[in-house]
């Protein structure tokens, strides 16, 4: 029954895997092509007639950068020596100003609910400190610009996950399944979590010392870690290493301690490092929780691969980040529902696409590291071995 049960998982975390990793290909293709072919377009009227020569020059470039912090990414030079900003006169009046979207970071625009380019504001600053900003009239309404050469990533990422599904099915149809040579002995290591013994072993954490008192040590570097947080590129999303401490104390003392650490480490966290502003908010804590419990139920007691670590920081990120943490975020914000969904769609989802290979390689790096050390302070059976690939 258990080989059939195998078996089974295995065939369904193939489809999984198969489909999001097709998604995230097709996503990261597209979005490479944009960033090289995507071009920014803005036309204007102006009363005056434009002395076009010597118009755009290198210095004018420098003193717009100059005037704002938020420009200081953007690279005058190469846009000089590409020539990657020029000003065009249509028609008598009309005129059109051209550069490339590599040139400008995005951010989110929280008021209008979808991601911007500083392209925008740097072009009509550039325009307002050289022309009469009262003769200035742009031709495309409120969004001044416009966006062009540039396809969907999310359309081509839903037609990689077709391609990648198509050829999951194949496989499994196909290829023939061999049992791997790694026996559970339903005792240190189980399967799957749907065992009386898997989750009477998770509850005993509470009855020895040294494993609260490992719980609290883990915990306690988790907080400090709230301390280091990277920025990421979305918004007000960062990134942190707090999720490694995290899936170490799940991954030693099980689910039951996952849900603990996970109220704790958020509420504690709160308490003493929050800056956001936002306040104390219910749905973060329910976010910390619904993670624990999945790293516990992924990686205790279980035979730790990439696969599973993989796969764990998937329902990690699509349940608790972008689910529970987009709809947390669309609360506190006061976003209506479709407000809520472009956040989560045009921001929590492509930082968690983007970082989950690296963190889900950095994570199975640890767990294959320390799992030596684990073993030699006692804290996992001699047996609780990991997979090498």
């Amino acid at each position: 029954m258990n080989i059939y049960l195998t078996r089974l998982l295995k065939r369904k975390f193939l489809i999984l895997f198969s489909l999001l990793f097709s998604f995230l290909i097709g996503f990261f293709i597209t979005e490479s092509v944009n960033y090289f072919t995507g071009t920014i377009e803005c036309q204007f009227t102006y009363q005056e007639k434009i002395d076009l020569d010597g118009f755009i020059t290198k210095d004018r470039l420098e003193d717009i950068k100059e005037s704002a912090s938020k420009y200081d990414s953007i690279d005058v030079d190469k846009i000089v020596k590409e020539d990657g900003f020029t000003i065009t006169n249509i028609s008598d009046d009309k005129y059109l100003i051209e550069t490339k979207t590599n040139y400008f970071d995005t951010f989110y625009l929280s008021s209008k609910m979808k991601v911007s380019t500083r392209g925008k504001t740097f072009i009509t600053d550039y325009l307002s400190k050289n022309l009469d900003p009262n003769y200035i009239n742009y031709l495309n309404n409120e969004d001044i610009i416009e966006i062009n050469n540039i396809s969907s990533p999310y359309l081509y990422g839903l037609v990689a996950m077709g391609i990648g599904l198509l050829a999951s099915l194949i496989y499994s149809l196909f290829v023939e399944y061999k049992e791997p040579h790694y026996k559970y002995d339903y005792i240190n290591t189980f399967p799957h979590p749907f065992n009386k013994g898997y989750w009477k072993g998770s509850l005993q954490f509470l009855k020895s010392v040294p494993s609260i008192s490992l719980m609290a040590m883990l915990l306690a570097l988790m907080l400090i870690s709230k301390l280091i947080i990277l920025p990421s590129g979305f918004s007000n999303l960062g990134l942190g290493f707090g999720y490694i401490f995290f899936s170490i104390s799940c991954y030693l003392l099980g689910p039951v301690s996952g849900l603990i650490t996970g109220f704790l480490s958020d509420t504690l966290g709160y308490i003493f490092f929050d800056t956001s502003g936002y306040g104390f908010f219910i749905g973060y804590i329910i976010q910390a929780m619904i993670t624990g419990l999945i790293y516990g139920l992924f990686f205790y007691k279980s035979h730790i691969s990439f696969k599973r670590v993989l796969l764990a920081r998937m329902m990690v990120s699509l349940i608790s980040n972008i689910l529970i943490g987009g709809i947390s975020f669309g609360i506190i914000s006061n976003y209506t529902f479709d407000q809520t969904l472009y956040y989560m769609l045009l921001v929590s989802l492509p930082k968690q696409l983007i970082y989950l290979i690296p963190q889900s390689l950095i994570l199975f790096w640890v767990f294959k590291a320390c799992n030596p050390l684990f073993k030699s302070l006692t804290f996992l059976p001699k047996n609780k071995a990991m997979k090498n690939n």
